[in-house]
C-alpha cells in the first residue's frame, strides 16, 4: 500500500476527488466519506501474470418461467444439444461471499432515478437471504451476506471501460474506504451499478466480473474481486444480471475455479449456459445456473432440506485406505438427485446439515467428520467423512455402490 505522502503527492498531481455517500441497509449508520485521491499512478499487472479474462453477461432477453407451486425451476440449457461437463481447476472460490454494492454516479441521489438504490439493496438482500444460492453447495459455496452499500457521487465515464471500473475499486481501497484484500475484512466482492443511461465500451455486455490487480513497489501484488451490471432503469434487469455475476464470481472468481469443459472465457462459467432460464425467487427476478446434480439449469425456490440420505459413493481405489471418498450421491427428500464432493459434505455438516446411510437391515448410520494424521500431516491432520461407530462390522459408506 502506498505511503500517506505518496497518496498526497498523487492527489495533488491529479487535482481531483471522489465524494462518497455510504448508504447501508438495515439500520447500519449512514456515513459521509470524502476522498482526495483518484486514478492511482502506475497501476499495472504483475509481469508474467496469467492472462486476464473476465466473465461476461450478455444482454439476451429471456422470458421468465412461472414457478408457482414449485420448489425449484428446472430448465434445459440454452443449447439443449450441448453435453455439459463442469470441471474444477483447483483455484479460488468464494465459499461465503461478503458482497459490497457500489452505486456509481450522482444520479443515484436524485428521487427521480428508478429503480432507487434502496430498491436494489432490498432485492439483493432477498437474493442472499433466500434459497436462490442453496444449490451452489455442490460447488462448495454456502451462504453470504450484504456487507454494505456506498454511493460514489462522481459520475462514471459514459461509456466506461474495463480499466475504469477496475480503477474505481482500487481507488476506493487505496483511500481506505475499503481494506486491502489481504487485510482483515478485505476479502469482499465489489459489485458496481451505474445509473440508467450509462453504458460499457463493449456493446452487448450487460455485466462482467473479474479480479483486477494492483501492484505496489517493490513486491506487493493483490487482486480484488469485483464486477458490474448495467442499468436500463428496470429492477428485473439489474437483479437478473447481478444474480448471474454473483453466482459466477463465487464459483470462479479468478478464472481457475468451476468452468464448463470445452468452452473458453468469457462464456465458460455455470451461468453462461443458462441465460434463457429466469424466474422469480421471493418476487425478485434471477437467472438460473447449471446444476450437475440435476444435469439442467436450476433456480431454487424453496429452502433446501438439511438431511440427506447417501446411497452411492465415488472412491478410487476402493480398497486403499489412504484414498478418501471423492463424492457422495443419493436422492433428496424432494425426489431430486444430489451429488456432492467430499469437501462440500464436510462443509455442510459443519453448517448443521446431516447425512446418513441406511443399511440392508433398515438401520440408520449417521455420517460425521473425522480427522486422521497421515505422514506429512502430523500437526494439522486431514478431515474425512465416515459413519459414526455402530455395532456393524461392515463399513457402511464403503458398502454402497459407485455413483453412476
Amino acid at each position: 500500500m502506498k505511503t500517506t505522502q505518496q497518496c498526497e503527492d498523487a492527489a495533488s498531481t491529479l487535482g481531483r476527488s471522489i465524494r462518497l455517500l455510504t448508504n447501508r441497509p438495515n439500520s447500519i449508520k449512514m456515513n459521509f466519506v470524502a476522498l482526495t485521491f483518484q486514478g492511482k499512478l502506475e497501476r499495472r499487472r504483475r509481469r508474467a501474470a496469467k492472462p486476464y479474462a473476465e466473465g461476461i453477461n450478455s444482454c439476451t432477453p429471456a422470458t421468465p418461467t412461472d414457478g408457482t407451486g414449485k420448489i425449484e425451476i428446472i430448465h434445459p440449457p440454452d443449447d439443449p444439444t450441448e453435453n455439459i461437463e463442469v470441471h474444477y481447476h483447483g483455484g479460488a472460490l468464494i465459499p461465503h461471499v461478503s458482497l459490497q454494492l457500489i452505486f456509481w454516479g450522482n444520479a443515484w441521489t436524485q428521487p427521480s432515478t428508478t429503480p432507487t438504490s434502496g430498491q436494489v439493496i432490498a432485492a439483493v438482500q432477498s437474493i442472499l437471504a433466500g434459497p436462490y444460492m442453496s444449490r451452489l453447495l455442490q460447488y462448495g459455496i454456502g451462504t453470504g451476506n450484504l456487507r454494505g452499500a456506498i454511493t460514489v457521487l462522481s459520475d462514471a465515464p459514459n461509456p466506461f471501460s474495463k480499466d475504469d471500473w477496475h480503477n474505481l475499486i482500487w481507488d476506493l481501497i487505496d483511500q481506505g474506504t475499503f481494506p486491502e484484500p489481504d487485510e482483515p475484512d478485505g476479502r469482499n466482492l465489489y459489485m458496481i451499478i451505474p445509473p440508467p443511461g450509462v453504458g460499457f465500451t463493449d456493446s452487448g455486455t450487460c455485466g462482467a466480473h473479474g479480479f483486477p490487480g494492483d501492484y505496489d513497489f517493490p513486491a506487493d501484488y493483490d487482486v480484488a474481486w469485483g464486477g458490474f451490471v448495467l442499468n436500463d432503469g428496470n429492477l428485473d434487469t439489474i437483479t437478473t444480471s447481478l444474480s448471474h455475476e454473483l453466482v459466477e464470481a463465487c464459483t470462479d472468481p479468478e478464472d481457475d475455479g468451476w468452468t464448463i469443459k470445452g468452452r473458453s472465457s468469457p462464456s465458460s462459467e455455470i451461468c453462461d449456459v443458462c441465460e434463457q432460464t429466469t424466474g422469480r425467487v421471493n418476487g425478485v427476478m434471477v437467472q438460473g445456473y447449471w446444476s450437475v446434480h440435476h444435469n439442467a439449469c436450476i433456480i431454487p425456490l424453496a429452502p433446501p432440506q438439511n438431511r440427506w440420505q447417501i446411497s452411492c459413493i465415488n472412491k478410487t481405489p476402493r480398497s486403499d485406505r489412504f484414498h478418501s471418498i471423492k463424492e457422495v450421491g443419493g436422492i433428496d427428500a424432494n425426489g431430486s438427485p444430489f451429488r456432492f464432493p467430499r469437501d462440500a459434505v464436510i462443509g455442510m455438516i459443519k453448517q448443521g446439515h446431516s447425512f446418513f446411510v441406511v443399511g440392508p437391515d433398515g438401520s440408520t448410520s449417521e455420517v460425521g467428520v473425522f480427522i486422521h494424521f497421515p505422514p506429512g500431516h502430523e500437526v494439522e491432520g486431514l478431515e474425512f467423512i465416515a459413519t459414526s461407530p455402530d455395532q456393524s462390522r461392515q463399513d457402511n459408506l464403503l458398502s454402497l455402490p459407485e455413483c453412476a
